[in-house]
């Protein structure tokens, strides 16, 4: 399987859940995207044994339904299993605040 295909490396220095609930300004640790589609996922934290993140989720043709909140890797790589959609990891992201990621990956803000 691709590096890109493997949404939270081993080696991921990603946050534990809850661990920065209290930063006005979390860090993005992983983008997640569909190679052909309008979705980005901009994760702060992880949880291995849920296989449960929290982060951004924001869909280029619903600007308006971007949200903050809990997104389940189980349920997006069912999405790419069932509906063959292509989500990749960006391999080439560098953790960045999220208010810059959603600038620099989103146009927002």
């Amino acid at each position: 399987m691709s590096e890109a295909y493997t949404y939270i490396p081993t080696d991921c220095q990603i946050p534990p859940l809850y661990s920065q609930e209290n930063e006005s300004d979390p860090i993005v640790h992983v983008k997640l995207f569909t190679a052909a589609g309008p979705w980005t996922w901009l994760l702060t934290e992880y949880d291995p044994e849920e296989d449960l993140a929290f982060g951004f989720a924001y869909n280029a043709s619903m600007p308006e339904c971007a949200e903050l909140g809990n997104i389940s890797i189980r349920e997006i790589r069912g999405a790419r299993d069932a509906f063959g959609l292509r989500i990749e990891r960006d391999i080439f992201f560098d953790c960045v605040p999220l208010s810059e990621a959603k600038k620099k990956q989103c146009n927002i803000g």
